[in-house]
């Protein structure tokens, strides 16, 4: 079926989240990379040597490091998709086991209601960070952010919406 990903797909995704956690940034070649690699512009700006697939994988490398480094604990699954001018970041596995235990079925609302206000104002103070990853990996600005975590499954999407289309290489 066209569009779909089989289960290597699946499995390579999960093993570049492992292989990010493991060595860590610096050591993972297709990791996010804080500086622009020519003066002034974005990875993406003006050309369009990368497919839509290395694209999204570097997206989910940078929002795994991200929630590594900020957040202290990564997801157990990263996927992006990227959708004319939309980029769709789903992470499975992103609660502590704390937040599980404070959201868990036998908790009050008030657990699940306290992860997620936690949850969102975090993602509020590192709102500048996070437009930065997409702006530089993609070439555009960003113009919203939205997201939500589901305390039930411990999933977390977000969607950014861009000033244009992201430039892409055809598919060979």
């Amino acid at each position: 079926m066209a569009g779909r990903r089989g289960g290597a797909d699946r499995i390579r995704a999960a093993e570049r989240v492992r292989a990010v956690r493991r060595r860590g940034w610096a050591a993972n070649p297709g990791a996010y990379r804080w500086a622009a690699p020519r003066a002034g512009r974005a990875w993406n700006e003006g050309d369009v040597s990368k497919t839509k697939g290395q694209l999204e994988a570097e997206i989910s490398d940078a929002i795994v490091r991200f929630e590594l480094d900020y957040m202290g604990r990564g997801p157990e699954e990263a996927r992006t998709y990227i959708i004319d001018d939309l980029v769709l970041v789903r992470l499975r596995g992103v609660l502590t086991p704390a937040e599980r235990q404070l959201a868990g079925v036998e908790a009050t609302p008030r657990g699940r209601t306290l992860v997620k206000e936690v949850r969102r104002e975090l993602i509020e103070k590192a709102r500048p960070l996070l437009e930065a990853i997409i702006h530089d990996v993609t070439g555009q600005e960003v113009r919203s952010l939205h997201t939500d975590i589901s305390t039930r499954v411990g999933e977390r999407i977000i969607v950014f919406s861009l000033a244009g289309p992201v430039r892409l290489r055809a598919d060979e």
